[in-house]
């Protein structure tokens, strides 16, 4: 049984460890490889400026998160742990964000992440355009929804 909550303090290092395992699992290429570290620091500077995330847990690990950014209509991250992929959760937090974002919100993937493009499209979302990544400047897909 999966639940969601608030992200926590003491979910720091599960959220960065999922980031990083679900980002490697991808099989996008990134110029450096991501670190729990970097990711922890992220996490961090985020949450300070303007991230809300919400966790999954499964048997008492965090298995998923997603970061929105609800007063910009942005839904950030959405990552699912390698080991719980595939059984729906993907979709279960997407219903989150929509539910957290009712007048729509926008995302970016990496194009490269065709998995991540194909479960996008299936659920529903739309294609907005092709773009540079603003700081990393790899090819993205920016979706929207409604």
């Amino acid at each position: 049984m999966i639940a969601f909550r608030p992200y926590r303090d003491a979910d720091l290092d599960a959220v960065a460890r999922v980031w990083r395992e679900s980002f490697l699992s991808s099989g996008v290429t990134p110029a450096t490889p991501p670190t729990d570290a970097a990711n922890r620091d992220r996490i961090l500077r985020e949450l300070a400026a303007h991230w809300r995330i919400t966790v999954a847990i499964e048997d008492g690990a965090v298995v998923g998160f997603m970061a929105t950014q609800p007063a910009l209509g942005v839904l950030d991250q959405l990552f699912i742990a390698p080991s719980a992929q595939g059984k729906g959760l993907g979709a279960e937090m997407l219903r989150l964000a929509q539910d957290e974002m009712p007048g729509g919100f926008w995302l970016r993937a990496a194009q490269e992440n065709v998995h991540a493009c194909r479960f996008y499209e299936r659920e529903g979302l739309r294609l907005d355009r092709l773009a540079p990544h603003p700081v990393y400047g790899h090819p993205t897909v920016v979706y929207v929804w409604p």
